[in-house]
């Protein structure tokens, strides 16, 4: 494009100064010529003027015709570079069993890991489902949020002082305490680590927002 720029302003410039050359001559011819005998004729000016015109159509179209070049060449190099960073990756990944259990092992970990970095380290940034089996027991970690959905479940205090809450109720302000029980649709905070809750007779369905274990 830079060559393309200069080429052309070299040109009109070298247009220009002829122009104004032959401008002189016909302004000259018409100040010291005379009829008989002009310095510069009409009819040669006449003649002169497709002339230029030629050179002008013909020095645009190579200017164009370069310019065109130059972009074809550009995008055939683009075109070969795609094709062998096509070529590089199907090299690379040829060979391996999208079934491979350690492949699969791999990948799960990688997401994990982006997972944790875009949510705080929790792994995921909201409620899931969890289905807990009779006398099966939670612990969370510190900020996990629980809301018993169906079934029944009581909390559990972890800790070595019974005055501690098993978990914060968020939803009317209060403390729950160790083996008492969840109300439903209630959200639970868990404020101490390691504190949770039980399932209870019948099992219960849970939605649970952060880090736990269960067992």
């Amino acid at each position: 494009m830079k060559k393309w720029i200069i080429g052309t302003a070299a040109f009109l410039l070298v247009l220009l100064m002829v122009t104004v050359a032959v401008a002189m001559a016909a302004d000259n011819a018409n100040r010291s010529g005379t009829k008989d005998d002009p310095l510069v004729s009409q009819s040669y000016l006449n003649a002169l003027q497709p002339k230029f015109v030629d050179d002008i159509a013909k020095e645009l179209k190579g200017v164009k015709d370069g310019y065109v070049k130059e972009l074809d060449d550009k995008y055939s190099q683009i075109t070969r570079d795609i094709d062998t960073r096509l070529t590089e990756l199907l090299r690379d990944s040829a060979g391996i069993d999208l079934n491979d259990p350690e492949f699969i092992d791999m990948v799960a970990r990688a997401v994990l890991a982006q997972m944790d970095e875009q949510t705080g380290g929790d792994g995921y940034s909201g409620y899931r489902r969890v289905v807990l089996n009779a006398g099966e027991t939670v612990k969370g970690g510190e900020g996990m949020e629980v809301v018993l959905r169906l079934g029944t479940a009581t909390g559990v205090n972890n800790t070595s002082s019974t005055s501690n809450p098993a978990m914060v109720s968020t939803t009317d302000g209060t403390n729950l305490a160790g083996g008492a029980a969840l109300k439903v649709n209630y959200n639970y905070l868990v404020t101490i680590d390691g504190n949770g809750f039980k399932a209870g007779s019948s099992g219960c369905t849970v939605f649970i927002r952060g880090n736990y274990t269960r067992g």
